[in-house]
C-alpha cells in the first residue's frame, strides 16, 4: 500500500520495511544505518514484531539506543518499522478515523480522540467523554461537505491505486493538512453495535453505510448478471 500510494496527491503514507533482528540490533548499535533499510528515514520510528495487532509491541523509538531496550522485552525475530509521523493537533490530542470508500466515495465510521498518538476506538475513552462524543458527532454530520471535500484528491487517488470496489483505511491528517495513511484493506470492522443511549448518532451514519455497500452489490450484480432471454 505504501509503494502505491507514495506519490497520492494529498497524502502521506510512509515506507514500511520487514526487518530482522539481528540487523535492527546494529542499527541500535549505530553499526547500520536505518537510511539503507528505508530510503530517507529519520528517528523516531515505528516498531511491532511481525504478526501482532491491535497495537501490541507497537512502539515509537526516538532514537537507535531504545532499539535495544525495546528487543530486551521482545522475542520476535522479525519486525515492521517506518518513521513515525507526527498528527498531533493544537489542542494537544490526536484524531483518527475510519473511513471506507465504497465505489469510490468516502463514508466516515468512527472518529477516536485521545491524548497518545496510538489510538484504537477502544482505549480512546469516547464513551467516557460526552465531549468527544460531541466532536464526532458533529464530524460524522458535516463529513460530505468538509473532510471529504478537503481530501477529494487524495480518496480518488485512493480509489483509483488501490483498485477495489470497497476498501477501508484507518487514517489522520497531518500538521499541515494532508491524509495521513495508517492501513489500507478491505477487512476492517465496521459495524452498528455501539450503545444507541451513548451513541446515538452513530445509527444514522452507519446507515447510510450499510445502505452504500448494499448499493455497491447490487450494481455489482448487474454487472455480471447475463440478460435474460426475450
Amino acid at each position: 500500500a505504501c509503494t502505491l500510494l507514495k506519490s497520492a496527491p494529498g497524502v502521506v503514507m510512509p515506507a514500511t520495511a520487514r526487518i530482522n533482528r539481528s540487523i535492527l540490533e546494529k542499527i541500535g548499535c549505530n553499526e547500520h544505518a536505518l537510511s539503507s533499510v528505508i530510503q530517507d528515514a529519520t528517528f523516531p520510528i515505528i516498531i511491532r514484531p511481525v504478526g501482532s495487532h491491535a497495537g501490541r509491541g507497537l512502539m515509537k523509538l526516538d532514537q537507535p539506543s531504545a532499539i535495544l531496550n525495546y528487543l530486551e522485552s521482545m522475542p520476535e525475530t522479525e519486525f515492521y518499522i517506518s518513521s513515525f509521523v507526527d498528527y498531533q493537533g493544537s489542542d494537544g490530542f490526536y484524531r483518527k478515523y475510519r473511513i471506507v470508500l465504497i465505489g469510490g466515495r468516502p463514508y466516515v465510521c468512527h472518529m477516536a480522540i485521545s491524548e497518545h498518538w496510538m489510538i484504537h476506538y477502544l482505549n480512546a475513552g469516547m464513551a467516557d467523554s460526552a465531549e468527544k462524543r460531541g466532536e464526532e458527532a458533529r464530524f460524522m454530520a458535516d463529513f460530505d461537505n468538509t473532510f471529504a471535500q478537503h481530501h477529494a484528491a487524495a480518496f480518488k487517488a485512493l480509489n483509483q491505486r488501490i483498485g477495489l470496489d470497497y476498501l477501508g483505511i484507518d487514517c489522520a491528517e497531518t500538521i499541515d493538512g494532508k491524509l495521513l495513511i495508517f492501513e489500507v484493506d478491505s477487512n476492517m470492522i465496521v459495524h452498528a453495535m455501539d450503545p444507541v443511549d451513548v451513541y446515538p448518532y452513530k445509527i444514522p451514519q452507519m446507515h447510510k453505510v450499510f445502505t452504500g455497500f448494499r448499493d455497491m452489490l447490487l450494481n455489482a450484480m448487474k454487472r455480471t448478471t447475463p440478460s435474460e432471454p426475450n
